[in-house]
């Protein structure tokens, strides 16, 4: 299993599920708490407004995963390192967006941004780790 392609669309199925399962049991409810809370539930959309937005971010975080967290622990041959850098990944592109957020939107609360860090540190090493573990496995 070391074709680039099925690693792609091994991390990224596993990601979404990692993500949609994560959403539908946890994550949706207590963003939308914190947000009701902090009185901003309204500046936060219902539906959202552009939904092929959702497939670009998977598409692209799943390549980034992949070239920056799996590739390079499936060469040193240790899934560690995927999980590792993984978390790297998700601290950056997770902790950017809760930033923006506090420095635009009056009243996102600080809380939040914790969450959105735990999501990427979650999201990313464990669809990274996963899939080099799979890979290596096979190989």
């Amino acid at each position: 299993m070391k074709n680039r392609l099925t690693q792609f669309v091994l991390i990224f199925v596993i990601y979404i599920v990692v993500d949609v399962a994560y959403q539908m049991s946890f994550g949706l409810k207590f963003m939308g708490g914190i947000y009701e809370s902090a009185g901003i539930r309204d500046v936060m959309s219902e539906q959202p407004n552009h939904a092929w937005t959702i497939l670009l971010f998977f598409i692209m975080i799943a390549f980034v995963l992949l070239k920056l967290a799996v590739q390079p622990a499936i060469e040193k041959g240790q899934y560690r390192a995927a999980i590792q850098n993984g978390a790297l990944v998700g601290i950056a592109a997770y902790g950017t967006t809760g930033l923006v957020f506090l420095w635009t939107i009056t009243g996102f609360p600080f809380l939040a941004l914790g969450e959105f860090l735990v999501e990427g540190i979650v999201f990313c090493s464990v669809s990274s780790g996963l899939t080099a573990y799979l890979v290596l496995r096979k190989s």
